[in-house]
């Protein structure tokens, strides 16, 4: 379909004046509408056509001009080859609602907690615009065919069926004494939607409430804490130890958060298999995990023995986004101190120092179970693709429960939050 379109300027449109061969300004306004075509898949020859021309004002006619005939065009791809979008007959508005209930009290003097309980729902989400979207003519996974309506490739449909809720439990201690300032809190909080993320796809693409679950950002634990001391000033000394060691400021900041949740699957990656295993009942964690080298039992989980790659058969029974990554601690500290050097000149000297203790904070592992299946499955579980030269016989993927980079690594982040120790030293001009 050929959607009309609606042009409304031409303002300041300079035109020649025939009388003078002079160039004049005409503020006249000057609408335009074009011609909107409805072509039928079934019957190329046939379309459905409002035509109004190409109505315009033409300036140095100074009259309405156009209803030309431009003619009407319709192509089609390959039977096979099309992809298709198609939206809900009857869409519905998404929505989000949100609440909170705290109370706050005085407990000691200058120390005060709140507590909070908050919350948040969004409803009728659409899917195929930040979030995956369902697919209404899938193929099977492996080999691509079998699609319910052969005519065409993908049909996806941005349906307004995606929700999330997020309740959290807030908790704040602070606490202000003459030069030193304290404060904490925590969260624990859990995040649930099917929600799935736009680069990756549905396991069911037809049914997006079989990966409803933990959400992608679902971090159960939050803690943080910071300190601030300002240390004396020293005013009763001389002048050089007041100007060098009074006056100077230290802060601390305390980070630490429970790892994020990752989807065990049976092929990991950008192009991997987004259908995940069966449980088998082994232990998930070994016993001797240890980051970033080892953590999940790959004998823990297994190809469904009734998977074929057809969409929607032989899904496993693991829970979307059911493992953990490792956790996060960070502690940064930094110094400063201002020098007067006259009433409305000052220089300002910090040093930073991230991650002081040089604590690593891995990304996420590699929860891709095999490097590749087949069908029927005829190897015990894990259940991968045969092979001569994998782990008894298998595909099995090497790297399964391994983590390859840091948090900083993966943001592509130089300074600050997941880096190495790094200290900073700098020096500011204020007037």
């Amino acid at each position: 379909m050929a959607a009309a379109n609606v042009e409304t300027l031409q303002l300041n449109q300079s035109v020649e004046d025939p009388s003078t061969s002079a160039r004049t300004v005409d503020f006249r306004y000057a609408p335009r509408l074009s011609q909107a075509t409805i072509c039928f898949p079934d019957d190329p020859k046939n379309s459905l056509v409002g035509q109004l021309g190409d109505l315009r004002y033409d300036f140095a006619k100074g009259q309405i001009v156009g209803g030309e005939d431009f003619g009407t065009v319709c192509t089609f791809s390959l039977a096979g080859t099309q992809n298709v979008s198609s939206f809900p007959q009857h869409p519905r508005d998404p929505y989000s609602a949100n609440w909170l209930f705290g109370i706050q009290q005085e407990v000691a003097p200058k120390t005060v907690i709140t507590i909070n309980y908050t919350g948040n729902e969004d409803h009728h989400m659409q899917a195929g615009v930040d979030f995956a979207a369902l697919n209404l003519n899938p193929a099977n996974f492996l080999t691509q065919s079998g699609r319910p309506f052969s005519g065409f490739a993908n049909e996806s449909f941005d349906a307004d069926a995606l929700n999330s809720s997020y309740p959290a439990l807030q908790a704040q201690v602070r606490h202000n004494s003459g030069r030193l300032n304290l404060e904490a809190n925590y969260t624990w909080s859990h995040e649930i939607d099917n929600m799935v993320n736009v680069f990756g796809g549905f396991s069911d693409p037809t049914n997006p409430n079989f990966d409803r679950g933990p959400g992608d950002w679902d971090i159960r634990h939050n803690f943080t804490a910071s300190a601030v001391y300002d240390l004396p000033d020293l005013k009763g000394s001389n002048a050089l130890v007041h100007g060098i060691l009074g006056g100077w400021q230290t802060s601390n900041i305390i980070q630490t958060r429970t790892g994020g949740p990752v989807n065990p699957q049976l092929i990991s990656g950008f192009f991997g298999l987004a259908v995940r295993p069966d449980l088998t009942g082994q232990p998930i964690k070994l016993s001797n995990a240890s980051w970033p080298v080892s953590s999940y039992n790959v004998n823990a989980f297994a190809v469904d023995p009734n998977f074929n790659g057809d969409p929607g058969v032989g899904l496993g029974d693991a829970g979307r986004n059911s493992l953990r990554a490792p956790g996060f601690f960070q502690w940064d500290f930094s110094l400063m101190k201002n020098f007067p050097i006259r009433e409305k000149l000052t220089v300002q000297f910090r040093a930073d120092i991230f991650n002081i203790f040089n604590h690593p904070n891995f990304g996420n592992p590699d929860v891709g179970i095999c490097t590749a299946v087949a069908t029927p499955v005829t190897k015990a579980a894990p259940g991968c693709a045969p092979s001569a030269t994998g782990p008894s016989g298998q595909a099995l993927n090497p790297n399964f429960g391994r983590v390859g980079q840091t948090i900083a690594s993966a943001n592509s982040s130089l300074v600050g939050t997941g880096t190495a120790r790094q200290e900073q030293f700098s020096l500011k001009l204020i007037f």
